[in-house]
């Protein structure tokens, strides 16, 4: 197998400790862009956006491929927000987060657009995504096919309030792609 690019010393924000009654019962798939257009012009990457908005995720897709292990899965963190899946609630406590970044410097309106097209997401970040989950699988058995889920369906306008709802990651993600090499890795994994 391929080897991924993985970046396992990014420094951890402030994501507090996992307790026994939040175990890991799943993943969600987000995006953002690589760098955002903030109002006033300036560009600003997607984890300093996302630390400024006191939030995070334990893993980034970069275009690269290459893989940022952010916050340990035995931490919580701030991704999800208002969400539900399967009845339970508030999924940053039980779910990991994963941003596959989407190439380019982007206003939201840009994204939105960008997240539609079919090529918006690359081959390497689905080979690197798909290591990503399975790995996490392995760690975490309750991470499964069913229990890797789009940003879009589980904080949905459904779920926060029409037109508040999250669209990631869009269209344009091909998740064939996502569960080939998840497959793949899974199996090679477990060898």
């Amino acid at each position: 197998m391929m080897q991924i690019p993985y970046v396992s010393d990014w420094p951890v924000g402030e994501a507090r400790d996992r307790r026994v009654n939040e175990p890991v019962e799943g993943a969600i798939v987000h995006s953002m862009a690589e760098w955002i257009i903030l109002p006033d012009g300036k560009k600003s990457f997607a984890p300093a956006f996302l630390t400024s908005l006191n939030l995070e995720v334990h893993g980034i897709i970069a275009t690269t491929g290459t893989v940022v292990e952010w916050i340990p899965p035995t931490k919580i963190a701030d991704h999800a927000g208002e969400s539900e899946f399967g009845g339970r609630t508030m999924l940053n406590k039980y779910f990991l987060g994963c941003e596959f970044l989407v190439s380019g410097a982007h206003t939201y309106a840009t994204f939105l657009e960008a997240i539609k097209q079919p090529d918006c997401y690359t081959q390497q970040q689905y080979r690197s995504g798909g290591y990503w989950y399975a790995s996490k699988t392995i760690a975490y058995p309750t991470i499964t096919k069913a229990t890797i889920v789009a940003h879009s369906l589980v904080s949905s306008d459904a779920v926060r309030g029409e037109g508040r709802g999250k669209v990631d990651p869009g269209p344009g993600f091909d998740w064939e792609q996502l569960w080939y090499w998840y497959d793949k890795y899974l199996i090679y994994l477990k060898v």
